[in-house]
């Protein structure tokens, strides 16, 4: 028997559940389908000052504020030059930053989502999405089905596993390799390092241990772990500051995609794209988290003037979409063309020369 919604939305990170919660707020009836498992490495575990007022705007200050996330100062960065550069919120009008505990905080959200009213399913996929005079109908893995006027793709980087839903265009094929490691120092502040083959970022979690990636194009780590297995150390020795922080990188890491990705079109009758499937940034820009909770605002938008019959908005929404991803590619070109130090280097000389802003329109 198919369950009858306004909204499905496919996706319960955190894109995925502040769009459920302020769907379910404004009396929509809504379902979240997450195929995610409990367990696997998260990473997006830095949250910036103004991330206070997303999480206000949810409701959720106070709640995140009892879980006792690790306070962020600010940011060191060896960029451009050796000697590193701060970046302290001590000034910052929404206080400090945060080093999360990201299953905690994912967990938050979710029943948050279900506080509100939206209908959670977990461990689920989509298997079947087809659109039939003016209505969704959903089957998934577990069993479910829903039909719907709304569908909400916010699967993240990856795809929600339903084709015939509008392409990605990739930038880039930056990867990040994370992993988690024991501390030789403790340090509060992030920590961005830029090599001659990529960066590093790392970060201290609320567990004491600290989070590191490292940050460069698929095809020169593949080329770089054929020829040498202790690659990764290779490339750690080349940056003291996070050398200080950690001896040698983890042994157990996961492989992600830190590509610049948009989405074609993010709204469409019925269809629409939040947080990382509509467009995903690099990393660099800490935008990840914060971007995909505080677009929950305007993609509710969008879904309530649809089932309201209204497409203007839904056209705004996208128009708003390229032209932020247009500002983040226009600061993406120029925050990597300030290191110069490895003119011959191929992670360097792609993104002096290749990068292209996208235009908005």
């Amino acid at each position: 028997m198919e369950v009858c919604l306004d909204v499905v939305v496919i996706g319960g990170g955190p894109a995925g559940c502040a769009a459920g919660i302020r769907l379910a707020r404004a009396g929509c009836q809504v379902a979240i389908i997450d195929r995610a498992r409990s367990g696997s490495l998260c990473v997006g575990e830095t949250l910036p000052p103004q991330a206070s007022q997303v999480l206000s705007e949810l409701g959720l200050r106070d709640p995140f504020l009892a879980q006792k996330h690790r306070p962020s100062p600010g940011v060191v960065s060896a960029w451009g030059r050796a000697e590193p550069a701060v970046t302290d919120f001590l000034f910052s009008p929404h206080g400090s930053g945060w080093h999360i505990d990201r299953v905690a905080f994912n967990q938050l959200l979710i029943r948050a989502a279900i506080d509100s009213g939206t209908k959670y399913y977990s461990e689920a996929t989509a298997l079947v999405c087809i659109r039939s005079h003016s209505r969704w109908h959903i089957r998934t893995s577990s069993g479910a089905t829903f039909t719907s006027a709304i569908l909400i793709d916010a699967a993240g980087r990856g795809t929600c596993g339903i084709s015939g839903f509008p392409a990605r265009t990739v930038q880039d094929h930056l990867i990040s390799v994370a992993g988690i490691a024991a501390p030789r120092q403790t340090n509060d502040f992030t920590l961005i390092e830029a090599t001659e083959a990529g960066w590093f970022y790392s970060a201290l979690l609320p567990s004491g241990k600290f989070i590191i990636t490292f940050t460069t194009d698929a095809d020169l780590y593949a080329v770089g772990r054929s020829r040498n297995h202790t690659y990764l150390d290779e490339q750690l020795n080349r940056a003291p500051l996070t050398r200080e922080r950690i001896g040698v990188f983890p042994q157990h890491f996961r492989l992600l995609s830190a590509a610049s990705i948009f989405r074609t079109h993010t709204a469409l009758p019925g269809w629409l794209a939040t947080g990382d499937a509509a467009q995903s940034f690099d990393p660099l820009s800490g935008l990840g988290l914060v971007h995909s909770m505080s677009l929950a605002s305007s993609v509710t938008t969008a879904a309530l003037d649809q089932l309201d019959g209204r497409l203007d908005s839904s056209y705004g929404y996208e128009a708003a979409n390229r032209a932020t991803f247009a500002k983040y590619s226009r600061f993406r070109i120029a925050y990597y063309s300030l290191e110069r130090r490895w003119p011959e280097s191929p992670f360097w000389k792609r993104r002096q020369i290749s990068a292209k802003p996208v235009p908005p329109g």
